[in-house]
């Protein structure tokens, strides 16, 4: 694991530079409690690293920011497993060994390369935030023992001293994984903050951005809209359960929130997983199985009550979803088995 920055960049021919141990004064940035400042500062701008080493992570803040042109050689003297999120971003830079980094916030990626110096060129006005994380191989080893298919390819390629990068290009964090982003972001900024919490948390970030891989979900989306996407599904959850006596079919509830059909069902699926009138259906089934559990209406009442026309379409929908007639689920709840009247039946 790297305990220093990545980036170690030798003087710019165009730029005295060198390297100190505090943040320069014009730094407004974000300070991590306890953590290890390597500053390079010189007429390009100044680059700042701000680090915190644990066990088995360890965790840097990176500012660039570049007032003119700059070139040097980055240099990697240990093998690295990083994950690199992007909080913010102005142009872009050059980097050989792993590309052009055209990133924009709230985007990462999971890289492991073997061995880093190649020339690294910075524009005129590149003002770039990022946290990288850098994980032992252990943590890796220990969590392909449950996640084989999300681990194995890191892995592999770990094994065969093979540089690679998770993903083709930067995409977007989740918002679960935005969410847990902030809570790891909470916990550095407490200096005696449990270390055991924190890399739990950025084991969890890793597993998370793997997982986007297999699932294609949020990959070209920002987190942002997906997180509109996911307040419309809520709300069209809402109006369907205020709707439990007449669903009223996708394109009224598409025309309440202004979207077309075909979007407004795809988003809904994403979020729930089902279709809206199977989640309408259930919500009545929900409220049928808490009257036949709760009240000693009789079941034919109940069917008409939760807008079921006929006790045989609801006996129907009760057997689709809970794999028993409703008179089964009633004698259940009373703690009395049905067996014996089935046999009479």
């Amino acid at each position: 694991m790297n305990d220093k920055p990545l980036f170690d960049f030798s003087n710019d021919k165009n730029h005295d530079s060198c390297w100190s141990f505090t943040l320069p004064e014009a730094y407004t940035g974000i300070r991590l409690p306890g953590a290890g400042i390597y500053t390079l500062n010189g007429g390009f701008g100044y680059f700042t690293f701000q680090g915190r080493v644990f066990k088995n992570v360890s965790i840097w803040l990176n500012n660039y920011l570049v007032f003119s042109r700059m070139k040097g050689r980055a240099l990697l003297d240990l093998p690295m497993i990083e994950m690199s999120f992007v909080l913010g971003t102005k142009t872009d830079f050059e980097m050989n060994s792993l590309g052009k980094m055209m990133a924009r916030g709230w985007q990462f990626n999971i890289v492991y390369d073997t061995h880093m110096d190649a020339e690294t060129q910075f524009e005129k006005g590149a003002k770039i935030v990022t946290v990288d994380i850098h994980y032992q191989l252990d943590v890796l080893e220990g969590m392909n023992e449950y996640y084989p298919d999300l681990f194995g390819p890191l892995l592999d390629a770990i094994h065969a001293g093979r540089p690679m990068k998770y993903f083709h290009k930067y995409i977007y964090a989740s918002p679960d994984m935005v969410k847990m982003f902030k809570r790891l972001f909470h916990a550095l900024s407490n200096e005696y903050g449990s270390a055991s919490g924190i890399e739990v948390l950025a084991v969890t970030l890793l597993l998370e951005g793997l997982k986007l891989k297999r699932h294609n979900k949020y990959m070209n989306t920002r987190f942002d809209y997906v997180l509109h996407d996911k307040r419309v599904a809520t709300e069209a959850i809402k109006l369907l359960k205020a709707d439990a006596m007449d669903f009223r079919g996708n394109q009224f509830y598409a025309e309440k929130f202004a979207m077309g059909q075909t979007r407004f069902k795809t988003c809904f699926f994403d979020h729930t997983g089902t279709t809206l009138k199977a989640n309408w259906l259930e919500n009545r089934i929900v409220e049928a199985v808490d009257l036949l559990v709760n009240t000693n209406e009789r079941i034919t009442q109940i069917a008409l009550e939760c807008g079921f026309a006929s006790v045989f379409k609801f006996n129907e929908a009760i057997r689709k979803y809970l794999h028993m007639e409703a008179w089964q689920v009633r004698r259940l709840a009373q703690g009395e088995s049905w067996i014996a009247k089935k046999d009479r039946c």
